[in-house]
């Protein structure tokens, strides 16, 4: 009962007062608006002033205010996470490989860093909203080694777009098919390739981005290198390099998603604010100029893998299959593998590689093999069209292949074998490279603070400390995302304003010889008088075009700039042989201000009002003395379009009055008023004592 009295009580009232109407900012920059504000004098508004008080701050401003809504958002969940800002801002800083240098030396600048008071966030071991959880003693070593883990992963980064600049041979020889890597991927990482009978591609942007991702093995079959366009010359640089391996299917992590550690027991704010950062992190021009305590921002996917935590090999947990059958069981065919999964290489080599018919035979038989597993463990194996399995009695490259793989696992647990450092074995050098070497080995040991070199935070919560700190910076960044976005907006519009008033000063509106900054002159002051085409009208009146016209005359050309959509005269009534000069000389004034426009970056076609000659013969008839149904049958117009056109031109008549009278000139005044009496006649004059029958 009390549900449908609240529906009637809706429905009534939706009845009564209709739906909210959202107000949508059309805020844009006309001479209008530019002569309106100097007009003020000495009370003018800035630029800057008025576009946000017009335009940003619109309060009906869908885009602004969901913005704004946004920004306060994450604006809050970082100053409630955040427990400790340092006076003095430490920065990290990312290295850019320089163009220029040789492409074996990795070079670092310090054009983008981010502050590092950020980093000390809350302890999601204890309740976040509790004092506890805010004066952990963990914090600040939390905060030092995410800066450890972060700066890893930047210079891997670096590292790896100077290794797709290396010679081909170089990258050949490193991964040569059979060679034995060590790699970090995550169970969905190789999902989708799982799931084909051929394999797939790596999937990097796939599952949860608080969790650790697996150290693992595999076999490298092929190497390619992708090519970025850089100029308009269609020049190509190397881009990043991409290998095919054969490796394992990944089990679930053995470590608990931590996501529930970012925001506590509001987990429907998380989810919240995991869609705006997807949002931003997908849709942020990386051309923006970067401010100096931005995240370093690249293409599209870069930022997508970015927002995964970075979390250092320490943390991953290893995996090596139980037995040599489990191994062969779980291996599957994965193509697309950045030099970024790359941990290290080993000096092994898979036996017989080294024959060119290696690699076309573990794709074949590991087709085979994956077909019989499936059918042994009942999984469901998608074939593809091109997919073509040919039996064999027995399987011996993969069979080597998997030996190999589950032998070196083995040793490596038991630390056994060699690894060789990735980026050294690919010929890069320089300070960087140094760096990478020693955080590696600082981030690679066990997690004790016995060894000197490694110094992991004493958290009860490591993995959902690091994530709540990784996600504070994911928030800042969305936040200059969003500044970002607004100020482009508010520069866009300050950027028409600037070249409006650059034409007005050449027309000779606007004073530039004056001490005080853009005063106006009298044609400017004129043109303030008329609203929208205010600049056109009184250059037609400065260069004398109307000044010796009749009443009936006047009228007909200014209704070259009654701008009406729903009036659409076709074919339209012929112009008056003695206005066409007239007409013609209105066209090339308006061609000439479209050139000044163009000059100064206005590609406007119609400048604020066109001149259309449509309605001059019906006017000049009106204006004459004509009724009305002579008019209508004229123009084949709609009754009631036809009277607000003229109702709009005896309020543009009005405003010329005034204008004339600003320039002094009484006389063309009087012709004007006359004009507008003219038109203002009749049912133009009184609209509500028009009825249907007056027109026969």
């Amino acid at each position: 009962m009390a549900n449908s009295i609240g529906r009637i009580k809706f429905a009534l009232t939706e009845m009564l007062v209709s739906h909210a109407t959202e107000l949508n900012s059309q805020f844009r920059v006309t001479y209008s608006t530019v002569l309106n504000n100097t007009n003020l004098g000495d009370l003018q508004w800035p630029p800057q002033e008025l576009v946000n008080r017009s335009f940003l701050f619109a309060s009906g401003d869908p885009y602004k205010r969901g913005f704004e809504k946004e920004e306060k958002f994450l604006r809050e969940n970082i100053d409630f996470t955040t427990v400790f800002k340092p006076p003095s801002q430490p920065l990290i800083v990312s290295t850019v490989v320089s163009e220029t240098a040789v492409p074996n030396v990795v070079t670092g600048n310090s054009d983008t860093a981010i502050p590092t008071s950020f980093t000390h966030v809350r302890c999601p071991a204890h309740p976040l909203d509790s004092n506890a959880s805010a004066l952990a003693p963990c914090i600040g070593e939390v905060a030092r080694y995410y800066q450890d883990c972060y700066r890893w992963r930047q210079l891997s980064e670096e590292c790896a777009v100077a290794a797709a600049k290396q010679p081909k041979r170089i990258l050949r020889k490193v991964f040569a098919p059979g060679r034995l890597v060590l790699l970090q991927l995550s169970t969905d990482d190789v999902r989708e390739a799982s799931r084909y009978l051929y394999g797939g591609r790596l999937d990097a942007v796939a599952g949860s981005k608080c969790l650790p991702k697996w150290v693992t093995m595999g076999v490298v079959l092929n190497m390619c290198s992708s090519t970025l366009e850089v100029d308009c010359q269609k020049r190509f640089t190397p881009s990043d390099v991409k290998l095919t391996v054969l490796t394992w299917r990944l089990p679930p992590s053995p470590m608990a998603d931590r996501t529930d550690a970012i925001c506590g027991t509001q987990k429907a704010k998380s989810e919240e604010e995991e869609t705006i950062l997807e949002f931003w992190e997908t849709r942020y021009n990386p051309r923006q100029t970067l401010r100096h305590h931005q995240l370093p921002i690249y293409d599209s996917m870069t930022r997508r893998k970015r927002a995964f935590t970075p979390f250092p090999p320490q943390m991953m947990p290893a995996y090596c299959p139980e037995s040599e059958n489990d191994s062969r069981r779980r291996l599957v065919y994965v193509t697309h593998v950045p030099l970024m999964a790359v941990l290290a290489v080993f000096g092994d080599r898979v036996k017989g590689s080294r024959r060119g018919s290696f690699v076309r035979n573990v794709v074949r038989e590991s087709k085979y093999l994956r077909e019989s597993v499936g059918a042994t463990m009942n999984e469901e194996v998608e074939v593809g069209e091109d997919d073509e399995v040919n039996e064999a009695e027995d399987l011996p490259h993969v069979t080597a292949v998997n030996k190999a793989l589950f032998e070196c696992a083995q040793r490596r647990l038991s630390g056994e074998v060699v690894i060789l450092p990735l980026w050294q074995c690919l010929g890069l050098q320089g300070p960087e490279v140094e760096e990478w070497m020693t955080l590696t080995k600082k981030l690679s040991g066990p997690l004790s603070s016995s060894s000197k070199l490694v110094a992991t935070p004493q958290c009860r919560d490591p993995i959902g400390h690091l994530n709540l700190v990784h996600r504070n910076l994911r928030r800042l960044a969305a936040i200059e995302c969003i500044s970002g976005e607004l100020e482009s907006r508010r520069d866009k519009v300050l950027t028409q304003y600037g070249a409006r008033v650059a034409v007005l000063e050449e027309l000779g509106f606007l004073d530039t010889t004056s001490t005080r900054p853009r005063c106006l002159t009298r044609k400017g002051v004129a043109a303030c008088e008329i609203q929208q085409v205010g600049v056109l009208v009184c250059e037609m009146l400065f260069t004398g075009s109307l000044k010796h016209q009749p009443p009936a005359d006047l009228a007909a050309l200014l209704s070259c700039f009654v701008r009406d959509s729903k009036v659409k005269v076709a074919p339209p009534p012929p112009v008056p042989d003695h206005l066409k000069p007239a007409v013609q000389e209105m066209q090339e004034t308006l061609n000439r201000i479209l050139r000044v426009q163009e000059k100064h970056g206005i590609w406007d076609e119609v400048l604020d009002a066109d001149v259309s000659p449509n309605l001059v013969g019906a006017t000049y008839a009106w204006a004459c003395g004509q009724p009305f149904s002579v008019i209508v049958r004229m123009t084949g117009v709609a009754e009631g379009h036809l009277l607000r056109a003229f109702q709009r031109l005896a309020e543009l008549l009005n405003q010329v009055v005034r204008a004339c009278r600003r320039l002094g000139d009484e006389a063309l005044a009087s012709r004007v008023i006359d004009a507008h009496l003219a038109i203002n006649r009749d049912m133009v004059r009184m609209p509500s004592l028009y009825v249907a029958d007056e027109i026969p």
